[in-house]
């Protein structure tokens, strides 16, 4: 941590003093604001001033994993914002939710945790501190560390189950956001509306900011979106390679169900029907890969239907472990009506007043690789030329 106070309750910033005065500052002891136990001064000639719990300490607010890469980070962060004009203060002790964010900001009558996050916790310690924060009345801010940030493309990133729990959307904007910080480059990077091509890959407008010429404001206001003809190649390219690639070995439960699945309905990977594995927004608050959940719901639910008959489609109907709770994102996610949208938009369905759906036409259902490949590229045309992508 960086701030630690005196017997007299005074606070110090090591980062603000020189060595001289360092050196001074170490012949009287410092204690954690948070559990009043003693802290170690640690003043390298490679990383930043900081203070340290000693071993065996009982402090909850004792972070553990994180070092010098993050301690640089949030000491930047903190004289970035300061640099703009605002009120923040560096680890504030927060005793009625007992948190200590970061950073906390105060912008008119209103409060921002910032919570610089360089190393894997558990989903549930995010949950905590963010349910902690909102019952305070206080707006959570997370950014990842730069060390997070895995590109696979220009525009397109390899996420893991932990980086998606930090996707965070605000009310000036109508599409969820990753913010990274990179202490050692000081620059700032946005993945803003992101869509899930499989399990890993992320599609999304990816933008780097250096930290001198970027403001919040602008941070946390994207304007721009990857476009239409990249989504339309990048999918185009990605459905090609599932229908060619050579079945895996099975390392999941997840991956025997799914082929379970494949077996009792007589069906193949390579001859799908082309309406599976569309980009639908908010595909990530599923645990499946988006073909997986596409398929079900595809030929359990619309498939079977008599054309011209209305039908409903339940809410959920898969198991609810299949669901990956976001703590930063509201919970109005609604993948599968985006997912019939689009299947109305080029005349597979169409939406009644009443809520139900009547199927126009029986779905086309290839019988070779080749013919596979085709439809992919006249379904995937289609939602471009309707701006759907």
């Amino acid at each position: 941590m960086l701030k630690a106070i005196t017997k007299d309750g005074i606070a110090h910033v090591l980062a603000r003093y020189t060595k001289e005065e360092i050196y001074e500052l170490r012949r009287q002891p410092f204690y954690c604001p948070a559990c009043s136990e003693e802290v170690t001064l640690k003043a390298g000639s490679k990383v930043i001033p900081h203070y340290a719990h000693k071993p065996h300490g009982t402090c909850r607010m004792q972070e553990v994993g994180e070092g010098a890469y993050h301690e640089a980070g949030k000491w930047q962060l903190y004289e970035w914002l300061r640099r703009q004009g605002y009120h923040v203060e560096l680890e504030a002790y927060l005793p009625s939710i007992q948190q200590r964010p970061d950073l906390l900001l105060t912008i008119r009558e209103k409060r921002v945790a910032i919570e610089y996050q360089c190393c894997r916790i558990s989903p549930e310690m995010i949950k905590l501190r963010t349910e902690g924060y909102r019952s305070a009345g206080i707006i959570p801010l997370w950014i990842l560390g730069g060390n997070r940030l895995k590109r696979a493309h220009t525009n397109m990133l390899s996420l893991t189950s932990f980086e998606k729990l930090f996707l965070q959307q605000f009310k000036a904007t109508p599409h969820p956001m990753l913010l990274f910080y990179c202490s050692s480059t000081h620059q700032f990077a946005r993945f803003y509306r992101p869509l899930l091509l499989t399990n890993r890959k992320s599609l999304g407008k990816l933008s780097f900011f250096p930290s001198t010429s970027c403001s919040l404001t602008s941070l946390l206001s994207p304007h721009q979106t990857v476009s239409p003809s990249y989504v339309f190649q990048s999918w185009l390219k990605e459905k090609r390679r599932f229908r060619k690639q050579v079945p895996r070995k099975m390392n999941k439960s997840s991956d025997f169900s799914w082929r379970q699945w494949l077996y009792l309905r007589r069906l193949h990977p390579s001859t799908l029907s082309a309406l599976i594995h569309l980009p639908v927004p908010f595909s990530y608050v599923y645990e499946l890969p988006p073909y997986q959940w596409q398929a079900k719901i595809l030929m359990d639910e619309i498939h079977p239907q008599p054309t011209g008959e209305p039908f409903s489609l339940p809410v959920y109907p898969f198991s609810k472990t299949t669901c990956t709770d976001l703590p930063l994102l509201p919970d109005t996610q609604k993948p599968i009506e985006l997912y019939t949208n689009l299947l109305c938009e080029i005349g597979i369905l169409k939406k009644l007043e009443t809520g139900k759906y009547v199927k126009l036409i029986d779905l086309p259902m290839p019988t070779t690789v080749h013919e596979a490949i085709e439809q992919d590229e006249w379904v995937l045309k289609e939602l471009l030329n309707r701006s759907l992508l």
